[in-house]
C-alpha cells in the first residue's frame, strides 16, 4: 500500500480505506437560513461512509422542520431535539449527547452555519491509519454571512514558527494553547473517537463559552495531530463575531485555571511547553494576558471590519484609543494594527472611520 508522509511530522501513515464510519456532530440553533446548505455539503462528500447527528438546541424557527425533511430522505441523518435551550456555555453537553449516540470510529464537527468542501473527509480520513494521530485539521475559508470571502487561513505559515503544526513531539502544541491561542478551526476538525472518550468527551472550562478550546487542551497530551494544507471548509463570520476579541483574553484566563487542576499538577503540561515549573508558565501567561487586555478592543474592531460592521468597529477603536496609557501608542499602533493584515479598501476605511475616531 502507498505510504503518505504527514506534513511536518516525523512519522508516516498507510492510507486507510473508505470503510471507516465518520460521525458528524452538528449542533444548531435558529439556523433555518443555513441548515439546508450545511446538510447538502455533507451529502456532497466524495467520502460516503458517514452519519450526521443534528442536535437542535430549542430552535424557534423552521430549523428542525428543514432538518427533518432531509432526514426523511436520507437514513444517515438523525435528529435530536432539546426542549429548552442549553446555550454556548453548555455546548459540551450538546456535543457529548451526540457523541454517546455516535457509531463511528471518527468524530467530525460541523455547526450549521458552516460548510464543507466536497473532498474534506476524503482528504482527512486516511491520516487516521497512523495510530499515533488523534486529530486531523486543516485550513478553511473565512467568509461573511453571504459567503463573500474575507480570507483563506494559512495555518502552516503561522504554526511552523512554534513547530506546533502536528503536535510532534506530543505536547508541543501546549506552546500555543496554554497562552490562549487556538490554532484549530472547528469546522475542519476530525477526532479519533476512542481517544475523545478516554478524556471524558468534549470538555469545558469555567467562564469560557464553547467546547473546542478545552477539548483541544486535553487532546494535546494524548497524541499527534495531522494537518491538511488544503482549504476543506467554509466558516462564516457573523456581525456578532466582534465579541470574538474577548475570547483570547478569556481563553488564557481559562488556561491558567486549567493548569491548577489536579490532572495538570500530575501531568505537568508546562514542561512540554518549555517551562520548568507552573509558576514560570503563569508568569509568562500574566504578561501575555496584560498585553491581550490592552489590545482586545482593537482585535474586536478588526473582526467587526471584516464583516462590514462599521459602527461596532468605530466604537471599539475609540475604546482602544481611550484605554491605552501611551499617547504615541494610541495613534501609531491603533492605526497601523487596525488596518494591518486585512484585505480591505483602505480609502473607504479612511473616509468612513478615521474622522470620527480621531476627534477630540
Amino acid at each position: 500500500m502507498d505510504r503518505q508522509q504527514i506534513p511536518d511530522g516525523s512519522h508516516t501513515s498507510t492510507k486507510a480505506g473508505m470503510d471507516t464510519l465518520v460521525s458528524i456532530l452538528t449542533p444548531t440553533f435558529n439556523h433555518e437560513q443555513y441548515i439546508a446548505e450545511c446538510i447538502e455539503s455533507v451529502q456532497a462528500q466524495t467520502y460516503s461512509n458517514w452519519e450526521m447527528i443534528i442536535v437542535d438546541d430549542g430552535s424557534r424557527d423552521k430549523t428542525v422542520e428543514i432538518a427533518r425533511a432531509f432526514a426523511e430522505k436520507d437514513s444517515r441523518i438523525e435528529i435530536i431535539e432539546h426542549k429548552t435551550n442549553y446555550g454556548l456555555y453548555r455546548l459540551h453537553e450538546t456535543y457529548n449527547e451526540a457523541l454517546r449516540l455516535s457509531k463511528g470510529e471518527l468524530i467530525a464537527i460541523l455547526e450549521t452555519d458552516d460548510l464543507w468542501r466536497a473532498n474534506k473527509l476524503e482528504l482527512q480520513v486516511p491520516y487516521f491509519a497512523d495510530p499515533e494521530v488523534v486529530l486531523v485539521y486543516a485550513n478553511a475559508a473565512l467568509t461573511k454571512i453571504d459567503r463573500t470571502l474575507i480570507r483563506n487561513t494559512k495555518l502552516e505559515t503561522d504554526l511552523q514558527k512554534d513547530k506546533c503544526l502536528t503536535n510532534y513531539p506530543v505536547g508541543v502544541a501546549y506552546k500555543r494553547l496554554l497562552f490562549g491561542r487556538n490554532p484549530i478551526i472547528n469546522v475542519t476538525a476530525v477526532v479519533r473517537k476512542q481517544v475523545l472518550e478516554a478524556i471524558g468527551g468534549f470538555a469545558c472550562l469555567p467562564g469560557l463559552a464553547g467546547a473546542d478550546f478545552a477539548t483541544w487542551l486535553e487532546l494535546t497530551g494524548e497524541g499527534q495531530f495531522a494537518f491538511v494544507q488544503e482549504i476543506v471548509a467554509t466558516h462564516r463570520r457573523h456581525k456578532n463575531a466582534a465579541t470574538m476579541g474577548r475570547l483570547s483574553v478569556k481563553s488564557i484566563e481559562a488556561a491558567m485555571k486549567w493548569t491548577e487542576s489536579p490532572h495538570c499538577l500530575e501531568s505537568e503540561p508546562w514542561r512540554k511547553a518549555g517551562f520548568d515549573s507552573r509558576e514560570m508558565l503563569q508568569t509568562a501567561q500574566r504578561k501575555i494576558l496584560a498585553r491581550r487586555k490592552l489590545l482586545h478592543n482593537l482585535q474586536r474592531a478588526s473582526k467587526a471590519m471584516e464583516v462590514d460592521d462599521w459602527d461596532t468597529a468605530r466604537d471599539e477603536l475609540k475604546q482602544h484609543l481611550s484605554h491605552d496609557p501611551n499617547p504615541l501608542r494610541r495613534t501609531v499602533v491603533g492605526v497601523v494594527r487596525f488596518f494591518a493584515g486585512y484585505k480591505i479598501n483602505l480609502l473607504r476605511s479612511a473616509k468612513a472611520l478615521v474622522p470620527e475616531r480621531f476627534r477630540s
